[in-house]
């Protein structure tokens, strides 16, 4: 099977999206699927060249028309996945990658990692989008990995 994993960061930028989505392609790979990871650009990713050869799947690094933060306006995903998947695994949220799934035929899978906390200017522009894309999005998605972080303190008895 041909599988497409979409996430806004991806090794060696740190964060725990990325993560999950390594060890998910890294799964998939050894079991004899077809991954590749489109991602962002992020300066001097032209030197990730030979960091992403130690992975069994492809590593596509889209540069963004605007960027800000972790977010980044990549319509040529679509493109990129144009006839080319199986199935598509957006690992959300990815501001300016995931709106242009909804426009892809290709079955698509949401791995809802978090709510982004934001702050400033980019609080703004996230209720606006909120108010618009997810809903979107995950109307599209044939399928859903919700990711739940369990705290624990020293209050807790766990059996």
């Amino acid at each position: 099977m041909r599988i497409a994993h979409i996430v806004s960061t991806f090794a060696p930028q740190i964060g725990g999206m990325g993560s999950v989505c390594a060890d998910e392609a890294m799964f998939l790979a050894r079991h004899g699927h077809e991954v590749t990871v489109f991602t962002l650009a992020y300066p001097g990713t032209s030197d990730y060249q030979e960091h992403d050869k130690q992975f069994p799947f492809k590593i596509v690094r889209l540069k963004a028309l605007v960027k800000m933060g972790d977010a980044g306006l990549v319509p040529q995903v679509l493109k990129q996945l144009k006839n080319n998947f199986d199935i598509v695994h957006l690992h959300y949220p990815f501001y300016g990658g995931a709106e242009w799934l909804c426009f892809s035929p290709t079955p698509l899978v949401v791995t809802y990692h978090m709510d982004a906390q934001t702050t400033g200017l980019k609080s703004f522009l996230q209720k606006i989008y909120d108010a618009i894309w997810p809903r979107l999005v995950f109307a599209k998605a044939k399928s859903f990995v919700l990711l739940k972080r369990l705290y624990f303190n020293k209050n807790v008895t766990c059996l």
